[in-house]
Protein backbone atom coordinates (compact mmCIF):
# COMPACT_ATOMS: atom_id res chain seq x y z
CA UNK A 1 0.00 0.00 0.00
CA UNK A 2 0.83 3.43 -0.92
CA UNK A 3 0.30 6.54 1.48
CA UNK A 4 1.00 10.30 0.79
CA UNK A 5 -0.54 13.30 1.52
CA UNK A 6 -1.42 16.28 -0.82
CA UNK A 7 -2.43 19.90 0.61
CA UNK A 8 -5.60 21.02 -1.44
CA UNK A 9 -4.35 24.49 -2.40
CA UNK A 10 -4.44 26.73 -5.14
CA UNK A 11 -1.11 25.11 -6.54
CA UNK A 12 -2.63 21.56 -6.39
CA UNK A 13 -6.01 22.61 -8.25
CA UNK A 14 -4.23 24.17 -11.04
CA UNK A 15 -1.74 21.78 -12.14
CA UNK A 16 -5.17 19.13 -11.67
CA UNK A 17 -7.11 21.15 -13.85
CA UNK A 18 -4.49 22.06 -16.19
CA UNK A 19 -3.77 18.45 -16.42
CA UNK A 20 -8.09 18.04 -16.96
CA UNK A 21 -7.75 20.52 -19.55
CA UNK A 22 -4.73 18.81 -21.59
CA UNK A 23 -6.74 15.04 -21.69
CA UNK A 24 -10.55 16.00 -21.60
CA UNK A 25 -11.13 19.57 -22.63
CA UNK A 26 -8.46 19.89 -25.32
CA UNK A 27 -10.67 21.78 -27.97
CA UNK A 28 -11.08 24.63 -25.37
CA UNK A 29 -7.38 26.10 -25.27
CA UNK A 30 -8.02 26.42 -29.10
CA UNK A 31 -11.01 28.44 -29.18
CA UNK A 32 -9.25 32.14 -29.16
CA UNK A 33 -7.27 31.26 -31.90
CA UNK A 34 -10.75 30.32 -33.49
CA UNK A 35 -12.04 33.69 -32.64
CA UNK A 36 -8.62 35.26 -33.57
CA UNK A 37 -9.04 33.36 -37.17
CA UNK A 38 -12.27 34.34 -37.66
CA UNK A 39 -11.41 37.86 -37.29
CA UNK A 40 -8.62 37.58 -39.95
CA UNK A 41 -10.79 36.09 -42.14
CA UNK A 42 -12.92 38.95 -42.01
CA UNK A 43 -10.18 41.53 -42.81
CA UNK A 44 -8.77 39.24 -45.64
CA UNK A 45 -12.25 39.00 -47.49
CA UNK A 46 -12.48 43.19 -47.15
CA UNK A 47 -8.60 43.21 -48.15
CA UNK A 48 -8.58 41.14 -51.13
CA UNK A 49 -12.00 42.30 -52.44
CA UNK A 50 -11.46 46.23 -51.74
CA UNK A 51 -14.96 45.55 -50.13
CA UNK A 52 -15.70 47.10 -46.84
CA UNK A 53 -17.50 44.05 -44.99
CA UNK A 54 -18.92 44.85 -41.34
CA UNK A 55 -19.52 42.71 -39.03
CA UNK A 56 -22.73 41.77 -37.07
CA UNK A 57 -23.41 41.60 -34.14
CA UNK A 58 -23.52 37.96 -33.71
CA UNK A 59 -20.00 38.14 -35.63
CA UNK A 60 -18.46 39.98 -32.66
CA UNK A 61 -20.58 37.91 -30.03
CA UNK A 62 -18.90 34.89 -31.44
CA UNK A 63 -15.79 36.38 -31.76
CA UNK A 64 -15.15 37.54 -28.30
CA UNK A 65 -16.89 34.58 -26.59
CA UNK A 66 -14.05 32.25 -28.57
CA UNK A 67 -11.12 34.49 -27.28
CA UNK A 68 -12.82 34.85 -23.56
CA UNK A 69 -14.26 31.14 -22.89
CA UNK A 70 -11.52 29.62 -21.92
CA UNK A 71 -10.18 32.00 -19.61
CA UNK A 72 -13.62 32.27 -18.36
CA UNK A 73 -13.97 28.71 -17.40
CA UNK A 74 -10.86 28.46 -16.10
CA UNK A 75 -11.60 31.33 -13.65
CA UNK A 76 -14.80 29.96 -12.66
CA UNK A 77 -13.77 26.56 -11.87
CA UNK A 78 -11.22 28.24 -10.04
CA UNK A 79 -14.05 29.89 -8.10
CA UNK A 80 -15.86 26.39 -7.42
CA UNK A 81 -12.74 24.97 -6.34
CA UNK A 82 -12.02 28.26 -3.49
CA UNK A 83 -15.15 27.58 -2.64
CA UNK A 84 -14.91 23.62 -1.84
CA UNK A 85 -15.30 22.72 2.10
CA UNK A 86 -11.41 21.18 1.33
CA UNK A 87 -9.65 23.58 0.33
CA UNK A 88 -6.36 24.65 2.30
CA UNK A 89 -6.97 21.05 3.81
CA UNK A 90 -4.80 18.29 3.48
CA UNK A 91 -5.97 15.17 1.98
CA UNK A 92 -4.12 11.54 3.14
CA UNK A 93 -4.39 9.28 0.04
CA UNK A 94 -3.90 5.50 0.45
CA UNK A 95 -3.41 3.40 -2.93
CA UNK A 96 -3.13 -0.26 -2.86
CA UNK A 97 -4.22 -3.12 -5.74
CA UNK A 98 -7.43 -3.13 -5.26
CA UNK A 99 -8.64 0.64 -3.91
CA UNK A 100 -7.71 4.39 -3.69
CA UNK A 101 -8.71 5.82 -0.69
CA UNK A 102 -8.64 9.63 0.09
CA UNK A 103 -9.56 11.00 3.61
CA UNK A 104 -9.31 13.88 6.31
CA UNK A 105 -10.98 14.63 9.49
CA UNK A 106 -14.00 15.43 7.84
CA UNK A 107 -14.24 12.96 5.05
CA UNK A 108 -13.40 9.67 3.45
CA UNK A 109 -14.28 7.81 0.48
CA UNK A 110 -13.00 4.73 -1.66
CA UNK A 111 -13.06 3.70 -5.34
CA UNK A 112 -12.20 0.36 -6.41
CA UNK A 113 -9.86 0.01 -9.36
CA UNK A 114 -12.67 -1.98 -11.50
CA UNK A 115 -14.80 1.64 -11.08
CA UNK A 116 -12.26 3.88 -12.60
CA UNK A 117 -12.67 4.44 -16.04
CA UNK A 118 -8.93 6.17 -17.10
CA UNK A 119 -6.07 6.96 -15.88
CA UNK A 120 -3.10 9.17 -17.37
CA UNK A 121 0.32 9.53 -16.25
CA UNK A 122 1.53 12.85 -17.04
CA UNK A 123 5.36 14.45 -16.54
CA UNK A 124 4.39 16.12 -13.18
CA UNK A 125 1.36 13.95 -12.29
CA UNK A 126 -1.27 11.38 -12.60
CA UNK A 127 -4.97 11.88 -12.89
CA UNK A 128 -7.34 9.16 -12.40
CA UNK A 129 -11.04 9.54 -13.48
CA UNK A 130 -13.56 7.26 -11.89
CA UNK A 131 -16.44 8.95 -13.59
CA UNK A 132 -15.89 11.33 -17.12
CA UNK A 133 -15.59 14.68 -15.77
CA UNK A 134 -14.89 13.54 -11.90
CA UNK A 135 -10.47 13.32 -11.25
CA UNK A 136 -8.08 12.87 -8.33
CA UNK A 137 -5.19 14.34 -9.20
CA UNK A 138 -1.68 13.10 -7.43
CA UNK A 139 0.90 15.76 -8.55
CA UNK A 140 4.54 13.96 -8.84
CA UNK A 141 5.69 16.57 -5.92
CA UNK A 142 3.62 14.74 -3.50
CA UNK A 143 5.46 11.57 -3.67
CA UNK A 144 8.75 10.79 -1.27
CA UNK A 145 10.59 8.93 -4.47
CA UNK A 146 10.20 8.08 -7.46
CA UNK A 147 9.33 4.46 -7.32
CA UNK A 148 5.90 4.81 -5.25
CA UNK A 149 4.69 6.97 -8.79
CA UNK A 150 5.58 3.87 -10.50
CA UNK A 151 4.03 1.61 -8.49
CA UNK A 152 0.47 3.61 -8.69
CA UNK A 153 1.06 2.68 -12.46
CA UNK A 154 1.79 -0.40 -12.09
CA UNK A 155 -1.26 -1.05 -9.66
CA UNK A 156 -3.43 0.33 -12.54
CA UNK A 157 -1.57 -2.11 -15.20
CA UNK A 158 -2.42 -5.00 -12.77
CA UNK A 159 -5.94 -4.35 -12.58
CA UNK A 160 -6.85 -3.63 -15.84
CA UNK A 161 -7.61 -0.22 -16.13
CA UNK A 162 -7.23 2.24 -19.45
CA UNK A 163 -4.28 4.03 -18.97
CA UNK A 164 -2.17 6.26 -21.15
CA UNK A 165 1.15 8.26 -20.74
CA UNK A 166 1.52 11.77 -21.85
CA UNK A 167 4.10 14.35 -21.42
Amino acid sequence: MISFKSRFDKKYLSDGLKAHFKIKLKLIKYLPLVGIGYFVLFIAISLIGNKTISLSTLDVVMIVACIIFPYLYYYLNTINFKNNSLYGKELNWEVSSEFIRGSNESLEFKVRWRDIREVYKLGNGIIIYPSKNNYYWFPKSDFENENLFSEIMEYVKSNEVKNVVKN
